[in-house]
């Protein structure tokens, strides 16, 4: 075996979480939970030093039939006009997007 190169990289990931309270009933995303809401309570965003964020995950309880949160979770991730390529489950409304807007370090010191 031969070694041609050999490099050691370090990656630096922030993530910043956000309790969500009195939030609206969204509708759920995907086959799991087809045709029904649920309350957001949590919102994560991961991203690399220097990046924007690209994508946000939105969890929370699934409602009853009656409105009331049932023992069901569920998540959706969002993605954020920076997002390239293939979709997650839908673009980030505007108020997800407002929330994160200050997040630090999402862009290069000196831009």
């Amino acid at each position: 075996m031969t070694i041609t190169e050999d490099r050691l990289s370090e990656t630096h990931f922030h993530t910043r979480t956000l309790r969500l309270v009195h939030m609206d009933a969204l509708p759920t995303a995907g086959w799991s939970y087809k045709g029904k809401q649920y309350v957001p309570e949590w919102a994560v965003a991961q991203w690399k030093h220097g990046e924007p964020i690209k994508s946000i995950k939105v969890s929370g309880s699934v409602l009853k039939k009656d409105g009331t949160p049932g023992e069901n979770s569920t998540s959706i991730e969002y993605t954020t006009p920076d997002h390239k390529g293939w979709r997650l489950d839908g673009e980030a409304p505007q108020w997800l997007l407002d929330l994160f807007a200050d997040s630090p370090y999402t862009t290069p010191e000196g831009a």
